[in-house]
């Protein structure tokens, strides 16, 4: 098991952040905001293919109305949320997933807040 962990947390890129004041605060810096950067790729993907999916709809609309529709579609659509939280949780180590488990109703608000913010910043990239 351990060697899965320092696997994984060798796999993330290393980010310089400030350093942060609260325990929920020091693990999504620590962990949640390097998952998404190593899955950056996946997750844009993924939300490509599932605006695919919708029959293309995002794709006809103005940039605002993509914004809003990304963030409607991650928040309405229980399986694509799963899905792309599944995604950064997977990437947990044991004891970042027990202290997740712990603090999960937070951390799973910050996860999908933090997609929201990443996907909509990367919107040109998902237009193919």
């Amino acid at each position: 098991m351990e060697n899965r962990d320092n696997q994984l947390i060798a796999l993330r890129p290393a980010l310089n952040l400030e350093p942060a004041s609260g325990i929920i605060e020091q693990f999504q810096n620590k962990t949640i905001r390097p998952v998404l950067k190593f899955q950056n790729q996946l997750i844009l993907e993924i939300s490509r293919n599932q605006f695919i999916k919708r029959k293309s709809v995002f794709f006809k609309l103005s940039e605002p109305k993509q914004l809003e529709y990304i963030e409607q579609q991650i928040k309405q659509d229980k399986n694509f949320k799963n899905l792309l939280a599944g995604i950064v949780i997977g990437h947990f180590s044991m004891e970042e997933w027990l202290f997740f488990q712990e603090n999960e109703q937070e951390l799973r608000k910050r996860i999908t807040s933090m997609l929201i913010q990443r996907i909509q910043s990367q919107v040109e990239l998902i237009i193919p």
